[in-house]
């Protein structure tokens, strides 16, 4: 009797045990279903993540446009120069900005005291296509900030006809473009935010206006983001004519 009993004791001890093990089949439903879970829910966060992005750099540019017009507070109502000799810009029809072919060390130089973080010099969506430790924060005087070792956007705020070379007043500017995303060469010439080749695809841009304006739009590949200089809006075609 005390045999059957014990016996009855392991039998249960045995089911209880072995119905709490999954067994490999149910192991790999498991797993399946997780897998499936994740493809569907990568892409949104993924998508969440750029979304945040996006919000940084525009919130980037609205710092710079506070920077900007309390640099024109100090300077009789003019946006700070680029700080480069003007023989630079005979390429460019003498029109002067800031972009990965220009050092951008000057600019900085002028501007840095009115800024607390060098974050902002950086867009967030920047496709790792920058150099970050390049050069000296500390010493831009012998900075070359050129190509990838440049920052993460472009400065129209000198865009002006050739004969001029001088800044544009705060106020009495016509509200066009005064910073925005841009390309970087790596291999080619690329878009900053998306990594892709610049002749050949298009972008999502950001672009901060006299104004204080930030607005985003798409531009057609091999769009040069200087035009914002004369633009009233990024998806508008009403230009000022400067000339």
């Amino acid at each position: 009797m005390k045999t059957l009993t014990a016996r009855t004791s392991v039998f249960r001890h045995s089911r209880i045990r072995n119905s709490r093990l999954f067994s490999l089949i149910e192991l790999l439903v498991v797993i399946a279903i997780i897998a499936v879970l994740a493809a569907l829910l990568l892409p949104a966060l993924e998508k969440a993540k750029t979304k945040v992005k996006m919000i940084q750099c525009m919130n980037n540019l609205r710092s710079w446009g506070n920077v900007l017009t309390m640099y024109a507070g100090d300077f009789s109502d003019y946006f700070p120069n680029n700080g480069l000799p003007v023989d630079i810009w005979k390429e460019s029809k003498g029109y002067e900005y800031i972009w990965s072919r220009q050092d951008a060390a000057p600019f900085l130089t002028i501007t840095k005291s009115y800024f607390f973080t060098r974050s902002i010099i950086y867009c967030p969506l920047e496709n790792g296509l920058l150099s970050r430790g390049a050069w000296d924060w500390d010493h831009l005087d012998s900075a070359d900030m050129r190509q990838e070792n440049g920052i993460g956007y472009a400065y129209f705020g000198t865009f002006g006809p050739p004969q001029k070379y001088k800044p544009r007043k705060a106020g009495t500017t016509p509200v066009t473009g005064l910073m925005s995303d841009h390309m970087v060469y790596n291999n080619g010439w690329r878009w900053l935010h998306n990594g892709r080749i610049f002749s050949t695809a298009p972008c999502l841009l950001n672009v901060l206006f006299a104004d204080g304006r930030v607005e985003t739009g798409n531009v057609p590949a091999n769009f040069n983001v200087y035009e914002f200089g004369r633009r009233t809006s990024i998806n508008g075609s009403t230009r000022i004519n400067i000339d």
